[in-house]
């Protein structure tokens, strides 16, 4: 998201939710970096990173034009994979009762 001064601001989301009921963790490899729209949209299930591509899906498919974008995955940051199921489950649960 940019900000007036030209920055950017960023917030971290835990791809297992940090809580109670889901029982995540701060391990890098379960963090990704977003802007803070994304990170509530995530927070929603209204996108999940598949577990096996790495691309981004949105909840509504193709109506989102951001369905099925790589994510950008910088060097040496490695996604959990177990956190990219969890997570991937979590969605696919949500999208079947809409």
């Amino acid at each position: 998201l940019k900000r007036a001064d030209g920055s950017f601001l960023t917030e971290a989301h835990h791809i297992k939710p940090y809580n109670k009921k889901h029982r995540g963790d701060d391990r890098k490899e379960n963090l990704v970096v977003l802007c803070p729209n994304c990170h509530a949209q995530f927070d929603d299930s209204y996108f999940a990173i598949h577990p096996d591509t790495n691309k981004v899906h949105c909840i509504f498919g193709e109506d989102d034009p951001k369905h099925e974008t790589p994510l950008l995955i910088l060097e040496g940051h490695n996604l959990g994979v177990n956190y990219l199921q969890y997570a991937w489950k979590e969605f696919e649960r949500k999208k079947q009762t809409l």
